[in-house]
């Protein structure tokens, strides 16, 4: 009961931030509405390359040897170590961008019936950064791709034989990454040497782990050694950029409630805002759910490719289930950039209109 009352609360208060952003807040911003889908998509280009070169400059230049080591071994999860090692906030997180820049080139792949050199391009970048540092990049582009599908086409029907082919396809695409990520992990501990078994086995762990522990936490109320002002102190946890805080060490205190793999630990938002606040989690879940909702409705509404941010934002609710993004640089990242590129391309369109007025205004010099 208490888990139905969770996701029953997740949805009322995500419907009700969709509907209050496309009835009320219609009005587009006209600044972020001047730039081309063209010039959009190469400004994504350039920004993704620089961020995913920076991280592997990052983990090439202290041990060349690391990438072609990992690979052999099978234990590629060491360069994202490597990379979080010397992280900073900044310029390794522009590698994020190489979602939106493959989700862009999947659609028109897909809707043009070809390719070119930037489409090329947004597709070996977004590999590379999924390779490095974060195979769920891959998971984030089909889910901008689809967006732009429906953007552009509103009466677009999802058809079951499509749906399981797109399934198919990304399992495919997943299998070889995870397989050099994890295959000496998998030998080692589970006897595993199939691929596609490594690639069932991981997704089993990813899907089931949230809802098994969520299953076993909600049995008893871990928050209830904690008074109030406790309480009421750790929602400020979810509502401050990760960022902006040191690191915090793995605490599975709940591990007494459900016997799970030790290493998983992205294992419920409902754990770790329950776990914490108790009660009060509902109401704060409610107003990061309304919250992001109103940023995907309102920039739904968008005709420019601006409209990314809103379709960016939908990926912290597909992972709500098992982590709250609502806080984290992935998401910020995601839906800002899209945003700070349109101004940026509005107030130079805006800045040459004013020139070009304020010449023709001038007064003729006599002969």
């Amino acid at each position: 009961m208490t888990l139905l009352v969770w996701y029953a609360v997740i949805g009322l208060a995500s419907f009700a931030g969709f509907f209050v952003a496309q009835r009320y807040l219609t009005r587009r911003w006209g600044l972020l509405e001047s730039i081309s889908d063209d010039t959009f998509y190469r400004s994504i280009t350039i920004i993704a390359a620089i961020g995913v070169g920076i991280c592997y400059l990052a983990v090439l230049i202290p041990d060349p040897d690391l990438i072609v080591r990992t690979i052999r071994d099978q234990q590629v999860n060491e360069v994202k170590r490597a990379l979080y090692d010397n992280y900073r906030v900044g310029p390794y997180t522009l590698r994020y961008v190489s979602a939106i820049g493959g989700g862009i080139a999947a659609y028109r792949i897909i809707t043009r019936r070809r390719i070119d050199l930037w489409d090329i391009a947004n597709v070996v970048i977004l590999g590379l950064a999924a390779f490095a540092a974060a195979r769920l990049l891959i998971i984030v582009a089909a889910l901008i791709a689809v967006a732009l599908v429906y953007h552009h086409r509103p009466s677009a029907r999802l058809s079951l034989p499509l749906v399981l082919c797109a399934a198919v396809v990304l399992f495919l695409a997943l299998t070889p990454l995870n397989y050099v990520r994890n295959a000496g992990f998998y030998r080692e501990k589970y006897d595993i040497h199939n691929p596609l078994e490594m690639n069932f086995s991981e997704i089993r762990a990813y899907v089931g782990s949230p809802f098994q522990v969520s299953v076993g936490v909600a049995e008893k109320d871990l928050s209830e050694g904690n008074d109030f002002e406790g309480k009421v102190s750790s929602l400020g946890r979810f509502l401050r950029p990760s960022y902006f805080e040191a690191p915090q060490p793995f605490n599975p205190y709940y591990r007494g409630q459900i016997d799970i793999e030790q290493s998983l630990s992205t294992n419920s938002a409902f754990v770790d805002m329950y776990g914490a606040s108790g009660l009060l989690a509902f109401p704060l879940i409610a107003m990061l759910c309304f919250a992001g909702a109103l940023i995907v409705g309102h920039f739904f509404l968008y005709r420019s490719y601006v409209f990314i941010a809103g379709a960016a934002m939908l990926y912290a609710f597909t992972e709500l289930w098992r982590i709250s993004l609502f806080d984290v640089g992935v998401v910020h990242a995601l839906v800002l950039v899209p945003l700070a590129i349109a101004a940026t391309a509005g107030l130079w369109v805006r800045v040459e209109a004013w020139r070009t007025s304020s010449a023709s205004h001038q007064p003729s010099k006599p002969l």
